[in-house]
């Protein structure tokens, strides 16, 4: 604000303190800056941009709408915005062209790839979804996007290729429990409780989240273990108090430790 007083004409501290506004939940405020800002610079495509992710944001996709439309950018970024509203609104067909013209972009990047694999996949497309996805794992050095392509390997049910990517990304980045979780889940999903018990001690080791003591619970229920399983369950629901499900699971995880077989398997009881 203090900014603004400084420079009452500059739209890009009016787009500032609008995108503050939304954050903080004040749409009607944040509206109010969105049009001083656009009204001081009609032709600013990057604002205009700006403004539909932050409707977007708000779930306001018809008028997130016709203001990307507005904006007419055709970068990356603006395409991928635009599918996202698509999606949202149930076009799926423009949804997938609007990602299709993000990989024609000059300034592409992974993310086009990645967005237009799960849209096909939507639309039944499995094929050249799956396809795109391969494409994707040709690049992992980006965290972040490699643990979201194992993600969608798995989403999509492709078990063994979520596998691959997750422990390929655990490779190049030992050190972050993330994918040490994901592919504990993965390894849960897929009736591998050994395995899923070996990745979440090593992601415990790395971090105290929560959800880490969760997904060991059940690998330890899953491969007879109910002592260790009832110790992490009762971390989780010490930090997710309100937890109906773990305080359930929890429940019946010291029920086994009251009964002569609570270190044998399930699978073997």
């Amino acid at each position: 604000r203090q900014g603004l007083k400084l420079a009452p004409h500059n739209p890009r501290a009016h787009a500032r303190i609008a995108i503050l506004l939304a954050n903080q939940g004040d749409t009607a405020a944040a509206h109010i800056r969105w049009m001083a800002a656009l009204n001081l610079f009609p032709q600013d495509s990057q604002l205009r941009l700006q403004y539909a992710e932050s409707l977007a944001d708000a779930n306001r996709f018809d008028e997130a709408l016709e203001q990307a439309a507005q904006a007419d950018e055709k970068s990356t970024r603006a395409y991928v915005t635009l599918a996202r509203i698509h999606g949202a609104l149930g076009n799926e067909s423009q949804r997938i062209l609007a990602l299709r013209s993000a990989l024609s972009s000059p300034d592409r990047d992974q993310r086009a790839t990645l967005e237009l694999a799960r849209a096909l996949a939507d639309t039944g497309a499995f094929t050249e979804s799956m396809a795109l996805l391969e494409q994707a794992t040709q690049d992992l050095s980006e965290f972040d996007f490699g643990l979201e392509v194992g993600r969608t390997f798995a989403r999509f049910g492709a078990g063994d290729r979520a596998r691959a990517t997750l422990e390929r990304l655990a490779e190049y980045n030992p050190e972050r429990y993330e994918v040490w979780l994901e592919l504990g889940r993965l390894h849960i999903e897929s009736g591998r409780p050994e395995d899923a018990k070996v990745s979440l001690e090593t992601a415990q080791g790395l971090s105290n989240a929560p959800e880490i003591a969760w997904e060991l619970g059940l690998a330890y229920r899953a491969c007879g273990q109910s002592r260790e399983a009832a110790g992490a369950l009762i971390r989780a629901a010490a930090a997710r108090p309100d937890d109906e499900h773990i305080q359930e699971i929890l429940s019946d995880t010291l029920q086994r430790l009251r009964t002569p077989t609570n270190d044998v398997a399930p699978s073997q009881q």
